[in-house]
């Protein structure tokens, strides 16, 4: 009974020791959110064994407190994202673009700027002027929420 106990602690500790593992890599190698994160302020996520500190032009990892890796934001194409949003976001629902089926908006006054090239465009205009589409914002690291518009909309 005893060894069975024992087995069975050791493959627990070998699954969580591995998923760990597959959530950071699936973080740096993949630009995804953390599946587990511990907590969250301003720019920093942080997770169990590691932090990802997200700043005007980069994302920095680290694990354990170590840095490991910092990347640029160059999310797709050419284009790049900037948050100059500061430490304090005030907590208003802010609308920044809409579509056919829905309004899309931020749960606090976010400041993301697009920069292409040497031109930056707020993100509004970024998605007004078709430089990205929502679709691949959403594949960043932006997190937004929508909501169906109204048929009076």
């Amino acid at each position: 009974m005893k060894f069975l106990f024992k087995r069975l602690v050791i493959i627990v500790i070998i699954a969580l020791i591995l998923s760990l593992i597959v959530d950071y890599c699936l973080v740096v190698l993949r630009n995804t959110d953390p599946l587990f994160i511990v907590k969250e302020e301003n720019n920093t996520k942080y997770g169990l064994i590691y932090k990802i500190v997200y700043d005007d032009n980069n994302v920095t990892f680290y694990l354990f407190n170590i840095k490991l890796e910092e990347k640029n934001r160059l999310d797709q194409g050419d284009w790049f994202i900037l948050d100059k949003t500061g430490k304090d976001c005030n907590p208003v629902k802010t609308y920044f673009y809409e579509d056919d089926n829905y309004r899309y908006y931020f749960d606090c006054e976010r400041k993301y700027y697009i920069k292409l090239g040497e031109v930056e465009y707020t993100l509004k205009n970024a998605l007004e002027n078709k430089i990205l589409t929502i679709e691949e914002l959403e594949d960043t690291y932006v997190k937004f929420a929508k909501e169906e518009k109204s048929p009076n909309s």
